[in-house]
């Protein structure tokens, strides 16, 4: 997963509640929700709590990853206060048809085939990712939590995840690119009792949707995007013992534009418009609270061998009603 990926090649801290279980970036001393995770342009953080579990993100799905510190919320918004992690997907015209297979096995019943097949062609692109994850994390333990701390087994700590993403590009002329991406995963967790507590039978489901569209024309010295994604996220928390059924979803449109013009050798001018709407259908709410996120923002980047500066700005408004 990208929780553990990160955890092992950067100097992110990750707080994980172990495979499979919650994951949560804590970058520079900030918190999850103000670090934002990006995909291909598009801000994944959830619109009700403002926070990305890492341990739904599959590594295999992703081509590209790139971490940016220091606070980048003149360009990414507020959510990006201490820094933003990048998940891009990068494919090339004119590869043929290729294919990829990996499948790792460890103990406690881990199990986790993943495969890519992709047909890339002068003008078109397709891209075929899926992935499948299983364990059982019966592991023992010493429970120095109880009398006489004695060696028990992991209880209802299963997991289960499985999911495809399908990337398309169309090379409509030299200047302009059409791409269509969508990426839909379902995980089931069981969560374990903790250590004073003998038995557990609580669930969490969690399924989603992202769908995104992006249009490109490149010319010599500008580059100009229109990109609009809609995500549809699910989660289900069951546990029969306590009569607990507490479903909650949440939908977000994205639409952007964005120009990029270079500025003699060494200078590079961004700027562009956002808008984000994001609902949420939560049992105990009242009625569908919604939020809507406007915003225009610029930056410019001179670049040179020993030194690089970048000046930003952005203004945002936020209405939210219910």
């Amino acid at each position: 997963t990208l929780a553990s990926l990160l955890e092992n090649n950067s100097t992110i801290y990750i707080k994980s509640y172990g495979m499979g279980s919650l994951a949560t970036t804590s970058f520079r001393g900030a918190s999850a929700s103000q670090t934002s995770v990006l995909w291909n342009g598009f801000n994944l953080q959830s619109p009700m709590n403002g926070v990305l579990d890492l341990a739904l993100v599959p590594v295999s799905f992703v081509d590209q990853l790139k971490i940016q510190f220091g606070g980048c919320g003149a360009l990414w918004g507020s959510g990006s206060v201490s820094g933003s992690i990048h998940l891009d997907n990068k494919l090339a015209y004119g590869k043929g048809l290729t294919n990829t297979y990996s499948i790792g096995v460890g103990s406690f019943g881990n199990y986790s085939p993943s495969t890519s097949i992709t047909w890339s062609g002068k003008k078109i692109i397709t891209s075929v990712k899926g992935f499948y994850v299983t364990a059982a994390n019966d592991f023992t333990f010493k429970n120095t939590a109880q009398f006489g701390e004695p060696t028990v087994k992991q209880t209802n700590a299963g997991l289960e995840q499985y999911g495809y993403m399908l990337d398309n590009y169309v090379k409509l002329s030299k200047k302009d690119q059409l791409s269509f991406r969508l990426w839909q995963q379902f995980s089931e967790r069981e969560i374990p009792p903790t250590m004073v507590i003998l038995n557990s039978n609580a669930l969490q489901k969690d399924w989603f949707v992202r769908m995104s569209s992006e249009w490109q024309h490149n010319r010599s010295k500008v580059t100009y995007n229109i990109r609009i994604a809609y995500f549809n996220e699910n989660l289900l928390f069951q546990q029969p013992s306590a009569s607990i059924d507490a479903s909650s979803q949440s939908k977000s449109i994205i639409a952007e534009a964005e120009s990029k013009v270079k500025i003699g050798k060494n200078g590079l001018w961004n700027i562009g418009i956002n808008s984000t709407y994001g609902e949420a259908l939560v049992d105990n709410y009242n009625g569908i609270p919604h939020q809507n996120r406007y915003a225009i923002f610029s930056s410019y980047k001179y670049s040179k061998k020993s030194y690089q500066v970048n000046i930003g700005v952005r203004l945002s408004l936020i209405h939210i009603s219910e």
